[in-house]
C-alpha cells in the first residue's frame, strides 16, 4: 500500500469517527446528570387530552435566559425519541401534549434537557385510567377547601394551561350537574365563586376546560372534593353593648366597653371599631382626643 492510500485511508477513519461523534447518542448510553422519576405525576383518561410538563427546574441548573438549550422527551419503554411527527402527539416548549389518550399510553416519560456543554434527565408518569361510571367525575380527584359563613372560591388545576393554549372556555359542575350563575354560583372562567359559603356545599366538583390547539378543539378536565371548614373564619358575636339605650350626666365622664367574641380555631383576625352614628364617622383612636376608643385587647 502506497503512502499516498494510508493517508487516504486514515481521512476515511477520522472521518467516520467524526461522524459518530456528531451523532446524538441513545437516551440509554447518554452521560446525563439524573434526577430520577418526579413524584408528581399526571392523570388522565382515555378520549381525553393529557400533558406532561417537564419536571426539570431548569433554572436551578443554569441561567436559561442566557444559555441555549434544547429539550427531547423519550418514550421509558421503547427508549425512542418522541417527535411531533407522530400523530396526535404536540411537543410544546416545556410540555408534551398527548391528544386522543389511550391506555397504551401510559407509562414513563424522561425528558432531557441538554446545553452546549452539559445533559439533564428527569422521567415523569403518565396514568391513565378507565371512567368507572358514565359521569363527569374523574377518577383521580384533588382536594380543596373553603370556609363556611364567608364568599369563598374553587381553582381549576387545569388553569396552568392558559399560557399554552388557545380560546379557552371553562365549565363548572357539581355532582355532574352544570353550575349557571345564580344568587350562590358564580362560575368565573377558571375560578368557581360561592357566595356564603353553607356545609351542603361540600361534595364533588369538576372543571372542564375547551380550547384549540394546532387547530384542533380539544377538552380535558379535573375533579376535586370540596371541604367546607366551618371552625375558621366564623362571624364575630357582639356579646355587649346589645341594643341598649345609657342615660349619662352632663359633664361627666363615661366609658363603654364592646365586647366581640369570635369562636373557633385559629388566630382570630377582627378589629372593633365605633361609629359616630349622627355624623358616620368612625371615632378616634387618638387617647389624647376628649372623646375617643381604646386600642383593641384580646384575651
Amino acid at each position: 500500500m502506497g503512502r499516498s492510500s494510508l493517508v487516504f485511508l486514515l481521512a476515511v477513519l477520522w472521518a467516520a469517527k467524526c461522524a459518530v461523534i456528531s451523532t446524538k447518542e441513545p437516551l440509554a448510553s447518554e452521560s446525563c446528570k439524573d434526577y430520577k422519576e418526579a413524584f408528581e405525576r399526571a392523570y388522565s383518561i382515555p378520549g381525553e387530552v393529557a400533558t406532561l410538563e417537564c419536571p426539570l427546574q431548569m433554572d436551578y441548573l443554569f441561567d436559561s435566559a442566557e444559555t441555549p438549550y434544547n429539550i427531547t422527551w423519550y418514550d421509558e419503554r421503547t427508549g425512542s425519541e418522541i417527535t411531533d411527527l407522530e400523530q396526535s402527539i404536540m411537543l410544546k416548549k416545556k410540555e408534551i401534549w398527548f391528544f386522543n389518550v389511550t391506555m397504551q399510553l401510559q407509562g414513563k416519560y424522561t425528558c432531557v434537557v441538554r446545553t452546549e456543554s452539559e445533559c439533564y434527565k428527569q422521567a415523569k408518569w403518565l396514568v391513565v385510567t378507565e371512567m368507572t361510571s358514565e359521569n363527569c367525575e374523574r377518577p383521580q380527584k384533588g382536594l380543596q377547601r373553603v370556609n363556611a359563613g364567608v364568599n369563598d372560591l374553587l381553582a381549576c388545576p387545569l388553569r396552568r394551561y392558559l399560557k399554552s393554549v388557545e380560546s379557552p372556555s371553562f365549565q363548572w359542575y357539581k355532582k355532574c350537574e352544570l353550575l349557571k350563575e345564580d344568587e350562590k354560583f358564580s362560575p368565573n372562567k377558571d375560578i368557581l365563586n360561592i357566595r356564603k359559603v353553607h356545609l351542603d356545599d361540600a361534595g364533588i366538583y369538576t372543571c372542564k376546560l375547551t380550547f384549540r390547539l394546532g387547530g384542533v378543539v380539544l377538552e380535558m378536565s379535573e375533579t376535586m372534593e370540596c371541604e367546607v371548614n366551618d371552625e375558621y373564619l366564623r362571624t364575630p358575636q357582639v356579646i355587649e353593648p346589645v341594643n341598649e339605650v345609657i342615660k349619662v350626666e352632663i359633664g361627666s365622664s363615661f366609658r363603654k366597653d364592646c365586647v366581640v367574641v369570635v369562636r373557633g380555631k385559629g388566630i382570630s383576625m377582627v378589629e372593633v371599631f365605633w361609629l359616630l352614628e349622627s355624623e358616620q364617622e368612625f371615632i378616634s383612636e387618638d387617647t389624647l382626643d376628649r372623646v375617643h376608643q381604646e386600642p383593641t385587647k384580646c384575651v
